[in-house]
C-alpha cells in the first residue's frame, strides 16, 4: 500500500556538477526548487516506509514512492518562442499533483507529452499506478522554470 509519495525533477538538476557553469550562476528559482525536493524527500523518509522505491520502472508492493520526472521543456528563455500549451499544461499537472489525483495522471498523452517535451510523465504514471485510487493529501511545493524548463516538486502523504 502507497503510504507517502514525492515528485522532484530529474537528478541532474540537482546536483551542481551535472549543471557545469550553470551551477555558479544559480537562479533563486532553482535554490527553491533543492530546499523543495529537501523537505519532499524528508517526508518520504518520516512515514517510515519499508521500502523507498525511486520510479523510472514498474513498482510491486510499495509504500513510498520517489517520482523523478521535468515537466514541459517548451517555455521560451531568452529569444525562443514557447509552445502556448506549456503553461496551461504545468499548471494542469501542478494541480493533479496538489490534489494528488492519481487517476488524472494516469491519463497523460504520451503524444502530447512529447510535443511538450515533457521527461516526466512514464514515472508520474508510474506513482499513478502505485497510488492506484489510494486516498492521499498532496501538497504543491515548488513549481519554477529556470532554464526554460517547468520543474514541479511535490509531496503526497496520509491524511
Amino acid at each position: 500500500m502507497l503510504i507517502a509519495a514525492a515528485v522532484c525533477p530529474h537528478p541532474p538538476l540537482l546536483i551542481p556538477a551535472a549543471i557545469g557553469a550553470a551551477a555558479g550562476d544559480r537562479p533563486p528559482e532553482l535554490s527553491a526548487v533543492g530546499d523543495a525536493c529537501q523537505v519532499a524527500v524528508h517526508a518520504l523518509a518520516t512515514a517510515e516506509p519499508n521500502l523507498i522505491a525511486v520510479v523510472g520502472g514498474g513498482p510491486a508492493d510499495l509504500e513510498t514512492v520517489l517520482a523523478m520526472g521535468d515537466a514541459s521543456a517548451r517555455r521560451a528563455r531568452g529569444t525562443g518562442d514557447p509552445d502556448p500549451q506549456a503553461q496551461a499544461y504545468d499548471d494542469e499537472v501542478a494541480g493533479a499533483f496538489a490534489a494528488a489525483d492519481d487517476r488524472w495522471l494516469g491519463r497523460l498523452d504520451p503524444e502530447l507529452d512529447d510535443e511538450l517535451m515533457v521527461a516526466g510523465r512514464a514515472a508520474w504514471q508510474v506513482l499513478a499506478g502505485a497510488a492506484d485510487g489510494t486516498r492521499l493529501q498532496g501538497r504543491l511545493l515548488c513549481q519554477a522554470n529556470p532554464y526554460g524548463v517547468s520543474y514541479l516538486v511535490a509531496s503526497w502523504a496520509e491524511p
